[in-house]
């Protein structure tokens, strides 16, 4: 077993004094751990923790500090000292409340911990040297990063999203000045990379969970370097056989096996007669939905860190995203630089758009925003200029015309053999990336920073 001897500095934000003597007392006892200040007032330890030596690699935050909500200061230092780990300390009913854990997650906890009664610290040790680990390797590869992430969104299907995405991946793999790229289909409820790149893939990003700082070998192993008709790399998404194990149990709130059917409905009525609930349905649905918020932290960790990793090794990072609300989407929206809303020129398609972004408004998401009307006819009553008036928040809008070819059931990846269709992705990739900005490279460094969570 590895002997650690460095120890790790941590400061605590608390002002129960029964907790901090015990935390003290614990983490002063341990060996591991160098308690470097602890505050009692989040508002003294917002203004101070800049400027406290050593800087803390760790924050620990017991519940409601200084009659605060913890996950509001957990928030604020996240956002003003992005590169410090911060651990929530929670009472055992918040810790098994996975509304809680959800919200946790929201406001960048990197773990929440439990307070026992009388006070046991089982596990909080390994816990603080796993975050410890987990943010040496993110701020290591964030050093490294230069690539920018490019998301392709709607939250409506069949618009030519993936069609879409896999030509900017090859514009952007063949301009002037050849660039590494890589298409990664992040529609991790159902992947279908291999029948819509006609490439066999067999690996899955889903891989990557077991990595958190990549070398060289590991880009090798999981990404597919395609055959001479594509110039880009492919990070598949997962395939159904992947979702069993750890993918399964997110689909179980909604995709229960029928035999638990007869409890759930035993479960509704019970809560409807208002009677008290000593039950173990009870207590086996709470479990699971508390499972299902620590496997979607586990994917938003490990989507974390394959950005981070894949903007240190690639150009550019073109994300195919699924067309849904979900927290894995939203989290890579929040890591792009940019965000290309694809739309049709129909009013069911010009709906979703205006709540994509009313989606991407509410969540503060920073990437500059464009808009591209694919499948666009003079006929139409809904032109390039019609939806630069209507949507609001948008930086530029891109046309592609209707190609009749590819309405005949083609392949996405049919899109890379047709001319006409390449001209026109070329004109947007150059709206993203003008030549005159600098040619493929795009914004200032400054804009395509690592954004930590």
């Amino acid at each position: 077993m590895e002997l650690r001897t460095e120890l790790i500095p941590v400061v605590l934000i608390t002002s129960d004094p029964d907790w901090e003597k015990g935390i003290r007392e614990f983490l002063t006892n341990s060996g591991r751990i160098h308690l470097v200040r602890t505050f009692q007032n989040p508002d003294q330890a917002l203004q101070l923790l800049p400027h406290v030596r050593p800087a803390p690699e760790i924050v620990l935050i017991t519940e409601n500090a200084g009659g605060v909500p913890e996950l509001s200061t957990c928030r604020q230092i996240s956002q003003l000292m992005p590169q410090v780990a911060v651990i929530l300390i929670v009472s055992e009913a918040l810790y098994d409340d996975p509304r809680y854990l959800r919200s946790a997650m929201a406001s960048g906890a990197d773990d929440v911990l439990r307070v026992t009664r009388p006070m046991r610290f089982q596990g909080w040790i390994e816990s603080m040297e796993r975050v410890r680990d987990l943010l040496r390797a993110r701020v290591s590869a964030a050093r490294r990063e230069t690539g920018q992430v490019v998301g392709v969104f709607s939250l409506k299907g069949g618009v030519g999203k993936t069609t879409l995405a896999l030509g900017l991946a090859d514009r952007l793999a063949t301009t002037p000045e050849p660039s590494r790229v890589v298409y990664v289909d992040l529609n991790w409820h159902a992947g279908m990379t291999e029948t819509l790149t006609g490439h066999p893939t067999s690996r899955s990003w889903l891989e990557s969970l077991d990595f958190q700082h990549w070398s060289p070998a590991i880009v090798d192993a999981l990404i597919t370097r395609p055959r001479e008709s594509l110039s880009f790399d492919i990070l598949a998404a997962p395939r159904e056989e992947d979702h069993q194990g750890m993918l399964r149990d997110l689909f179980l709130l909604s995709r229960l096996p029928p035999e638990d059917a007869p409890d759930l409905e035993r479960l509704a009525r019970a809560l409807s007669d208002g009677r008290p609930l000593e039950d173990e349905i009870l207590l086996d649905v709470n479990r699971r939905c508390v499972q299902h918020v620590r496997v979607e932290h586990a994917l938003a960790t490990a989507l974390h860190h394959l950005l981070i990793n894949l903007r240190a090794y690639y150009r550019y990072v073109v994300l195919d995203l699924p067309p849904a609300a979900d927290f894995l989407t939203l989290l890579a929206l929040q890591r792009a630089d940019r965000i290309v809303l694809v739309l049709t020129p129909d009013l069911a398609a010009l709906r979703a758009t205006h709540l994509a972004l009313d989606l991407l408004h509410r969540h503060h998401v920073p990437g500059e925003i464009g808009v591209v009307l694919n499948r666009a006819v003079r006929r139409s009553e809904i032109r390039p200029d019609t939806i630069q008036r209507l949507l609001k928040g948008v930086s530029w809008v891109a046309g592609i015309p209707e190609d009749p070819w590819m309405a005949n059931d083609r392949a996405p990846s049919d899109v890379l053999r047709r001319p006409g269709l390449l001209e026109a992705i070329r004109r947007v990739a150059n709206q993203m990336f003008p030549p005159e900005g600098g040619g493929a490279q795009g914004r200032p460094a400054s804009s395509a920073k690592a954004r930590q969570g």
